[in-house]
């Protein structure tokens, strides 16, 4: 008697632990059938003034995903991510996508939803996309570039830098015919473009295409920063430039942010003095 009781007990547990495999299983096919992104594209949208856009900014592309049966793409603009060994699940209207970044060696976590109103948008980590099938919805933008009669002098634009300090060599900027590269070192380093407003002075546009990794949790939605107003402004008097620093505009919080001068370190309304290092 007690053997058929034991052999009950073994056969009542063997199908629960298949049924609650083959549940699992069908509500994993279930996910992946109700997500059904595989083989579409999806391109960040710009919110502006006058409504949504699709950005397109000088010298890069338009940020995107494309998805793939177990993988993602994720083009940044100038730089790419292939995460792979994708895991997806749901929550309510959410979908968590999980998979192992080969560019950062680094396990990454994607939050998107399908936005009801909406069906051809898609929003990633708080960001809005667009399905590439339908970008005749939205209107396009392109940024306007810098052409060569707006370029700087061949004297600014050389193989040296120009810092407030050249001694001390912890912040400086390389300029070519197009913009400049803000050096902080030991921290981190972005690209800004050059606008021309007079004849000797230039607004300096943030470029937010493209942010090189590590940078400061600061700038960690740089993307959110315009690439329209200005961050600072130069101006160039005999052999050295006076710098004004305005700070990133935010397009989220309609508000500037990093305010301190990056050179000094110091909230300064007025310009400081940039020279040319040597070489």
């Amino acid at each position: 008697m007690k053997k058929i009781i034991l052999t009950i007990a073994i056969l009542l547990i063997f199908n629960l632990t298949s049924c609650h495999k083959q549940n699992k299983k069908k509500n994993d096919r279930n996910v992946k059938d109700d997500f059904s992104l595989v083989g579409h594209t999806f391109l960040k949208v710009t919110d502006t003034d006058s409504g949504k856009v699709l950005f397109q900014p000088c010298n890069a592309s338009i940020e995107s995903y494309k998805f793939y049966e177990d993988s993602l793409y994720h083009n940044w603009g100038q730089e790419s991510d292939l995460i792979n060994k994708i895991s997806l699940s749901r929550n309510n209207n959410s979908y968590f996508l999980k998979g192992f970044n080969i560019n950062t060696n680094k396990m990454e976590e994607f939050d998107i939803q399908k936005l009801k109103h909406e069906l051809f948008y898609l929003k990633i980590n708080n960001k809005i996309f667009i399905d590439s099938l339908f970008i005749e919805k939205i209107r396009q933008r392109k940024e306007t570039c810098v052409t060569d009669e707006e370029n700087f002098d061949e004297d600014i634009v050389s193989s040296n830098s120009w810092s407030n300090d050249c001694k001390l060599d912890e912040a400086y900027i390389y300029f070519t015919s197009i913009g400049g590269q803000f050096v902080f070192r030991n921290k981190f380093s972005f690209d800004t473009k050059l606008k021309k407003s007079s004849n000797n002075e230039f607004n300096v546009l943030f470029d937010n295409s493209f942010l090189k990794r590590p940078y400061p949790s600061s700038m960690e939605d740089y993307q959110n920063f315009s690439a329209i107003n200005s961050i600072a402004k130069i101006k160039k008097n005999e052999s050295v430039l006076e710098f004004t620093w305005f700070g990133f505009y935010n397009t989220k919080t309609k508000k500037r942010e990093s305010l301190e001068n990056p050179f000094t370190g110091k909230i300064e309304k007025s310009p400081i003095i940039l020279k040319k290092c040597d070489e």
